[in-house]
């Protein structure tokens, strides 16, 4: 791909994870949730971890294919990490596939 045309693709996947995540928030907060979301860009890993350790966060949730074993170790785990790295409780919960 072009440069510029990754660029475009890059910022159009940006805008349409920004408004999931409002959407999603918006909703969890209707129900008294108390929640946030950001869109972040790197090593999802990192950022998840990084983003926890500097804004107070009490409990990470993070959905899962469900892999484990040497097929996690060879797709690079990001839950895996996550639970290396951070002190904040993990809440795993699998995707369901609609």
């Amino acid at each position: 791909m072009f440069p510029t045309t990754a660029t475009k693709l890059l910022e159009m996947e940006y805008e349409d994870a920004e408004e999931f995540i409002k959407t999603e928030t918006k909703t969890l907060r209707s129900q008294g949730i108390a929640a946030s979301g950001h869109v972040l860009r790197g090593d999802p890993a990192e950022m998840i971890t990084n983003a926890a350790k500097t804004g107070n966060v009490d409990l990470i949730v993070l959905a899962t294919h469900g892999k484990t074993g040497m097929k996690a170790f060879w797709e690079g785990s990001v839950a895996h990490r996550i639970y290396s790295f951070s002190r904040v409780p993990l809440l795993l919960t699998p995707i369901v596939e609609k």
